[in-house]
């Protein structure tokens, strides 16, 4: 027995000096062949453990069989055995101890990441912004009082002196009373805090779209189901495109997948004393955030510990991810991390599997959550698709790999991809189409071309395209792509990363380069996807994590493998000296992230107030009309029916409140806010389907609108019969709801977008779709008859169009974009007005108040308007200047021509003077300066 140990362990040790004169013959080859040669020394160790432990077993059953026999030779050798179990015992217990630290490393890492994710997004809670906004007003407010001292005792004192005197005099108050004014800058910010805060003292939502889940859930809550009303079995959700609503599904209540997370979530708060439903909203985009860091550290554990870390750190803080689902950001985004990386780490464990058994498990969880995704956001397929194009090279460079090898079974290698393959493919496809439908499905492979639509100008039936201006859909640029993800060096170091893990050598002789093949196409998909939507930008942050990580993982073992081996340093203390080194590269991104968790909601107690005002005051069935933007806002807290919103901008609608705030014309403007309250486009829709002509149909309701109903009458007998002419009238003459109509300072910043689609031009819209593609003769020819053109017109408008090269080109020819340039102070020197004005460059405006003449730096502007007792006056001049003033208590407006007159400026800065269907109903303004006005129509 003892000499076939021995014979063993020279086998051992002679096999040990082949394998490291073999070492050192190859010293001079890659590091990725000697790590494979440790990875199967390694092997062989356990094989040897293995052995041992056999070996034991087999002398333990041999020693009780001899038990038999009289000559006991135990008592002999007793020692030997002993001393050899001792041996196998402690080989045991050191790789037992090894497993232990691992596991409790990985604990480290997931709970530590989880905790920088939990902290940054919680910030919201607390406010922290408001502490830097009271500072800055009680500093300002004491310097001011200083500046005022200063200037009484010297007053022929150069301002440049006297700001160094305040300061002076400012730090040394500092000093003297600091505890004073400290807790007068921590009773502002507690002030401002509180303007931020509802009823339960708990953080408003932040932005806008998760308040339309916010009201969902709370149907779901009060009704058992989302929906509003019921007619004939047709569930309606009817505070939306007013006074229509939509019908919806009632499938799953009529809930999206987020709204069960929000409602379910509820629940379970609610039974540890939680009644606040945006409190238990406001936690959901945290704990969402803290659960993506678990699949991610799975993932990429197999690139090795530090891998893991990084790569769950940076997705734990990322500013691009962080933006998005902060405390109180309760919507959609936060799956779009979550779901790609439990699909993708549940596949990269099916790939990993050594049986089909498993296999088969990892792969159909992995569908499954696939459909769970489909139900949770509409671009689901993006992952789906990334993952089936991988396991198809995947597939091929497999094959290829092994028919290079001879007396391989080519086919036992593929098929354990094939299986992978086919289950989750089956059981995406099952629960694809449980959750959402068979349909949705099927467009996984018709979805990756449909953004082209995004960006058109004008729609084939000549209404505009409000996606143009939805700035999450504008189109970003490498650079700002670059910037988004971190910065050009952080950027840098993930291509390293994702180029080490395709070519690195030692990576493509196992399964690790599945992942590499995973992660390229995850991220080259991702940059590009990117580039044709700012709010893409997200779907790139998990693949950018993992390639950092992998890449900090291969120059963590590189530098300490190095070090180890040329300067004879302490292993440990390397290692925590380039991981310190590697922890600062990402400092600049814990400072943006430190940063971007200071937000505050842009929904405040302002808003609140004139919200539930209109609630208090008005009757259920009344309409709030404002641009889209705050629609889910106004139906959350107002409970009113909008007249569109976020969900549904990309409509007619877009057009008629442009243009019923960019129109001079008050009868218009009132005309078509009734039209809308009436049916909506119902009139436009009608008139089109009898005429079969869009642009006549919109000229029709364009005429019709400021009409009174006699004369719109007499008007459409023109052309239609008496039914169909009541049908219209029906839809634009009506008797509507009370209807509200909000005009708020964030729309004077968005002018330029709702006077663009207010002041459309259907004719030129049809051009561009039509014209662009004739040739000259055709087009001209077109042109004349269609729009009775002369041709010499029509030519040049040929060439017009012909000259644009873009879509956007295009939307701009079809209709401008006026612009507020902004208030200007000035002084009033007896009957002149003195302003200082930046034009490009800084010039001083005269304004006689007597005759209303404008002298610019010598130039003219395109007019001047003011108000003379209830009317609105203007003066027009023949200038060079291409913007209009308007004359506001002594202070002016400069504005684009075609706003100067329109019922917004008369609304929101001349206070609807003159105004007769416009009654104001509610004013005030929040803690921001931002002023919210109210008014009710006057039918």
């Amino acid at each position: 027995m003892e000499e076939k140990d021995d014979e063993a362990e020279n086998k051992k040790d002679e096999d040990k000096e082949a394998k490291e004169e073999k070492g050192e013959e190859r010293e001079g080859e890659d590091k990725e062949d000697k790590e494979r040669e440790e990875e199967s020394i390694e092997k062989e160790k356990k094989e040897e453990i293995k052995e041992k432990e056999d070996k034991e077993n087999k002398k333990e059953k041999k020693e009780k069989e001899e038990r038999v026999i009289e000559i006991n030779f135990s008592k002999a050798f007793g020692f030997l055995k002993k001393r050899k179990k001792r041996e196998v015992k402690s080989e045991i217990k050191e790789k037992k101890g090894k497993n232990r630290s691992y596991v409790y490393l990985s604990v480290a890492i997931i709970l530590i990441t989880m905790f920088f994710a939990f902290y940054f997004r919680v910030q919201p809670a607390f406010l922290p912004a408001t502490n830097g906004w009271a500072r800055n007003s009680v500093y300002n407010y004491v310097k001011q009082n200083i500046y005022n001292d200063v200037s009484k005792q010297y007053p022929n004192l150069p301002d440049r002196n006297k700001i160094e005197l305040v300061n002076e005099q400012f730090n040394q108050l500092l000093k003297t009373n600091k505890p004073d004014i400290d807790k007068q800058v921590k009773q502002l910010s507690i002030n401002f805090k509180s303007h931020f805060k509802n009823e339960y003292n708990h953080t408003y939502l932040i932005a806008i779209d998760p308040y339309a889940y916010y009201r969902q859930t709370r149907n779901m809550i009060e009704k058992g189901h989302t929906w509003d009303i019921e007619i004939n079995g047709t569930a309606y959700n009817d505070h939306i495109i007013a006074p229509l609503g939509v019908a919806i599904s009632k499938k799953f209540r009529g809930a999206s997948f987020h709204v069960w997370v929000e409602y379910i979530f509820y629940k379970i708060t609610r039974a540890f004393g939680n009644n606040d439903l945006m409190f238990s909203c406001f936690l959901i985009p945290i704990i969402l955030s803290m659960l993506a860091v678990i699949p991610m550290f799975f993932i990429t554990r197999r690139l090795g510990l530090i891998a893991a870390f990084f790569s769950s750190f940076i997705v734990a803080i990322h500013p691009s991810f962080l933006s998005r689902t902060i405390g109180g950001f309760a919507d959609t985004d936060p799956y779009n991390i979550l779901f790609p990386l439990i699909i993708i780490a549940f596949v990269v464990e099916a790939v990993y599997s050594k049986t089909n058994k498993n296999r088969i498990i990892f792969s159909s969880i992995a569908g499954f959550f696939v459909g769970l995704y489909a139900f949770a956001w509409y671009g689901w397929w993006y992952t789906f698709d990334i993952i089936l194009i991988s396991f198809v090279v995947y597939f091929v460079y497999k094959l290829i790999l092994l028919m290079k090898k001879k007396g391989v079974n080519v086919k036992k290698h593929v098929k354990s991809i094939f299986i992978i393959l086919l289950f989750f493919f089956i059981v995406s496809f099952i629960f694809t189409s449980l959750f959402a439908s068979p349909k949705i499905f099927g467009s996984t492979f018709t979805n990756p071309i449909g953004y082209k639509t995004f960006k058109a100008a004008a729609k084939s039936n000549l209404w505009p395209n409000v996606f143009t201006t939805v700035a999450e859909l504008n189109p970003a640029s490498l650079k700002n792509i670059v910037s988004d993800m971190g910065g050009k060096f952080i950027f840098l170091i993930s291509i390293v990363g994702l180029l080490l893990m395709l070519f690195y050598r030692r990576n493509k002789f196992n399964k690790k380069f599945f992942l590499a093949i995973l992660m390229f196409f995850w991220f080259i998909i991702g940059v590009y996807t990117s580039t044709k939507g700012i709010r893409f930008t997200l779907l790139l942050v998990a693949p950018l994590s993992i390639a950092v990580g992998s890449a900090f993982s291969d120059i963590f073992d590189a530098v300490v493998r190095y070090s180890k081996k040329e300067f004879k340093v302490n292993e440990k203390a390397i290692k925590v000296v380039v991981f310190v080194i590697l922890l600062l590269i990402v400092l600049p991104m814990v400072r943006s992230a430190s940063s971007t968790s200071k937000q505050v909601p842009s929904f405040d107690d302002a808003w609140y107030s004139s919200l539930t005002n209109i609630k208090n005051q008005s009757n259920e069935n009344a309409i709030i009309t404002s641009w889209w933007d705050f629609g889910h806002w106004f139906k959350a807290i107002a409970d009113r029916a909008v007249t569109f919103d976020g969900g549904s901008q990309n409509r007619p609608q877009a057009y008629w409140v442009g243009k019923l705030l960019l129109t001079s014309n008050e009868n218009e403007s009132i005309g078509i806010l009734r039209m809308l309250d009436c049916r909506a486009n119902y009139a436009f829709e009608y008139v089109k389907n009898i005429t079969n002509d869009s642009l006549k149909s919109i000229n029709i309701v364009n005429g019709v609108v400021k009409m009174n109903k006699y004369d719109a009458r007499k008007y459409l007998l023109k052309e239609f019969n008496k039914k169909e002419v009541d049908v219209i009238l029906n839809y634009t003459h009506c008797d509507p709801a009370e209807g509200f109509l909000i005009t708020s300072s964030d729309m004077v910043g968005k002018a330029s977008v709702w006077a663009h689609f207010g002041g459309w031009n259907f004719e030129k819209a049809e051009q561009w779709l039509k014209v662009r593609d004739m040739k000259k003769g055709e087009a001209i020819n077109f042109m004349v008859d269609r729009y009775n053109y002369s041709k010499d017109f029509a030519e040049q408008r040929y060439y017009e169009i012909k000259s644009i090269t873009s879509e956007n080109e295009a939307n701009k020819w079809i209709s401008g974009w006026p612009s507020y340039f902004g208030l200007v102070n000035c002084n009033k020197e007896n009957n002149t007005l003195v302003c200082d004005m930046n034009i490009g460059q800084k010039v001083e405006a005269v304004i006689n108040l007597t005759n209303k003449d404008v002298d610019i730096a010598g130039n003219k502007p395109y007019s001047i308007v003011w108000v003379d007792g209830n009317n609105l006056k203007e003066k027009r001049f023949n200038g060079k200047l291409s913007f209009s003033i308007v004359l506001i208590n002594n202070n002016i407006l400069v504005c684009s021509p075609e706003l100067s007159k329109s019922m917004f400026t008369r609304l929101f800065y001349l206070n609807g003077v003159g105004l007769k269907h416009f009654e104001l109903f509610d004013k005030r303004t929040d803690v921001t300066g931002l002023k919210i006005i109210v008014w009710k129509a006057k039918w």
